[in-house]
């Protein structure tokens, strides 16, 4: 059965959307529904999450395209730990990040030293803005989307096998692994209950699915 058009779809017409990632951009025709920046509050790190309708080529049912762009405002110290950084000096360090350069932060626990105590040609390790995008069939399949990753419920840390297989976890160690429950994340319900009035398709799957905000 095909998904219906949406009013927003009807409404307006279609567009053809190239979007970047960290290597090739996305590109689709669709509809650009909503979007949520979990910014603000003197974050360091935080993401928008967007949400389009999107039509295959095909011809088939629409879909969904759940786009997030992750921000970052944190530096590190050359050859930190934290090993979160691209290499970068500091004349170059718009090539790694958009954001702008005085509002970019020491991370807390390399404590790299201040920006302008720094020459041009000093090194530090610049954490990137990153994409992640998630083509979906359907409501139901967006809703599986917007869920936090998946965690051993015993350890809290990744997946480590499956469970029974007495793999163990690379950080702590744990034989014992179990999926921990996958909430929808707190940007992602805060999307939903944006959306959810008009995109009938979305509100259905959850009710289906019982999904509470």
């Amino acid at each position: 059965m095909e998904n219906p058009l949406t009013e927003a779809a009807m409404n307006s017409v279609l567009r053809h959307f190239e979007l970047p990632t960290n290597d090739i951009p996305i590109e689709f025709d669709g509809w650009f529904i909503d979007s949520l920046d979990n910014g603000g509050k003197d974050r360091i790190r935080w993401a928008v999450l967007e949400l389009y309708r999107w039509q295959p080529k095909d011809g088939g049912p629409l879909g969904y395209i759940l786009y997030t762009i992750g921000h970052s405002l944190v530096y590190h110290d050359l050859d930190a730990e934290c090993n979160k950084g691209v290499v970068t000096t500091i004349e170059n360090i718009g090539d790694v990040t958009p954001e702008p350069f005085a509002d970019l932060e020491p991370c807390p626990d390399c404590a790299p030293p201040e920006l302008d105590d720094l020459d041009d040609d000093d090194q530090i390790e610049m954490e990137e803005t990153w994409y992640k995008w998630v083509q979906c069939r359907s409501a139901g399949e967006l809703l599986t989307a917007g869920r936090k990753e998946a965690k051993c419920r015993n350890c809290f840390h990744r997946p480590h096998g499956i469970p029974g297989s007495g793999e163990k976890c690379r950080g702590c160690g744990c034989d014992d692994y179990a999926e921990a429950p996958r909430p929808l994340s707190i940007p992602m319900q805060r999307l939903l209950a944006q959306v959810k009035g008009k995109e009938p398709e979305i509100a259905m799957a959850m009710r289906e699915k019982k999904t509470q905000l």
